[in-house]
């Protein structure tokens, strides 16, 4: 009864905190966690019953049968004390975030948005993870009735870069939910998802004990921890160098930071239509720079060699033909000073430093792409590089922006930038 029981206790919780007549507090992050809450529990509940082949109850979860092994005649009162009891000081510990959420009356923040991004990658982690487990099961037990040989270990999608991605999403949830909390003035709270931090832990333990136990798959699953981590994605059979960080650096510094700013100071100094047709230049760039690096090659007697040359020259034409033809404007609404999308800076037309700006940019850019197959082929870890230039390229952009505008409140975000902002998460 503790699988389905333990998704459904929470959802109860939280909702009693929402209807409580002396409750204080905001109604948008209240409305939030009770959404996520549920959508978490459904997911849960989802798991255990599709596991169980949509049955109540049919069999029992192998470590609670391992441990009524153990511990023989006395497990009807250690399994009191050790499974039942526990579970409700524990479920008090996670669910601490609810309590403090609907007592403190503060308005929604950028950490509500934080909290919320995590809670929900977090269930969506775990609901892949779980659903490439229930097929790899599934499939083992179709090859099983045919007698034929069986997968040993899953290695596939997610679990190609964790042993248990299935339990991060989970950890996901609970750090989430405690950012909330955190967000309010009461870090302690974060209380409860340690606790669960150490009880995937110990579980985590008894999974791969119990993996190397089995004959069938005991070496595979060897050789799977070696290559693969617990839980964090971060290990891989290439090893991260120093030169592979230099290189994404220099890969976030040209593809991020540079290539963004010097593209909105060249919108500023031209306009938005002429610098959107401007970027289309960058496949020529591109091209054009390998070549000259030799990374490419032209052979205008082949047709891959007609092709590259074509597609380059009708690029070209197709950006010409966007910054020179004049038409119809779409209305004569007039304008003021104050709509400029640079916040509020306002600088003189000079088409031609613009340009020079915007050639900055694209070069920028094409070197970016030069730069990616190089690394691809130095380390060939795709989602590990992505995450890596990306914190590396909010690091290099947010000290540039510190270094141009040194007053913390242009960071606020204001009316409908705030807006945009929770429209899109």
């Amino acid at each position: 009864m503790i699988h389905p029981y333990w998704p459904a206790v929470p959802i109860m919780i939280v909702y009693y905190y929402a209807t409580h007549p002396t409750g204080n507090y905001n109604s948008w992050r209240s409305k939030m966690v009770i959404i996520l809450t549920s959508i978490w529990s459904l997911r849960l509940s989802h798991n255990y019953f599709r596991r169980e082949n949509w049955q109540w109850g049919i069999k029992e979860d192998w470590r609670f049968t391992d441990m009524g092994s153990q511990y023989g005649a006395n497990w009807w009162w250690i399994s009191f004390f050790t499974i039942y009891f526990s579970q409700q000081i524990f479920l008090m510990g996670v669910t601490l975030p609810y309590y403090i959420i609907h007592t403190i009356e503060a308005p929604w923040s950028i950490w509500d948005v934080i909290a919320t991004a995590m809670c929900l990658t977090g269930i969506i982690v775990a609901y892949f993870a779980d659903t490439q487990l229930h097929e790899f099961r599934t499939k083992n037990a179709e090859l099983e009735a045919c007698g034929k040989s069986v997968i040993p270990v899953l290695k596939a999608h997610l679990w190609q870069y964790s042993r248990h991605p299935n339990y991060v999403g989970e950890q996901l949830w609970w750090w989430g939910l405690g950012i909330f909390a955190w967000s309010l003035g009461q870090g302690w709270a974060f209380i409860g998802a340690f606790g669960n931090t150490l009880c995937l832990a110990y579980v985590t333990t008894l999974v791969e004990e119990r993996m190397l136990k089995q004959p069938f798959r005991a070496d595979v699953y060897r050789e799977y921890q070696k290559t693969t981590p617990v839980w964090i994605p971060w290990k891989s059979s290439s090893k991260l160098t120093t030169q592979i960080m230099f290189y994404l650096f220099f890969s976030a510094l040209l593809g991020a930071t540079l290539t963004q700013y010097l593209f909105l100071i060249g919108i500023q100094y031209t306009s938005a239509a002429y610098s959107t047709a401007f970027s289309n230049l960058t496949p020529v760039f591109s091209f054009l720079l390998a070549l000259s690096l030799r990374q490419e090659s032209v052979n205008l007697r082949s047709k891959s060699g007609i092709t590259k040359v074509s597609g380059s020259l009708i690029c070209l034409g197709r950006v010409l033909l966007l910054i020179f033809y004049r038409g119809f404007p779409v209305n004569h609404t007039h304008h003021g000073k104050n709509s400029n999308i640079t916040a509020g800076v306002d600088r003189p037309r000079n088409w031609i430093l613009g340009s020079v700006f915007l050639v900055l940019s694209i070069l920028c850019w094409a070197a970016w792409f030069l730069l990616q197959a190089r690394i691809g082929k130095k380390y060939p870890c795709k989602y590990t590089t992505t995450a890596l230039m990306s914190a590396l390229g909010a690091v290099q952009s947010a000290i540039l922006c510190f270094a141009i505008d040194r007053d913390l409140g242009s960071w606020i975000l204001r009316g409908s930038c705030r807006f945009l902002l929770y429209y899109l998460l």
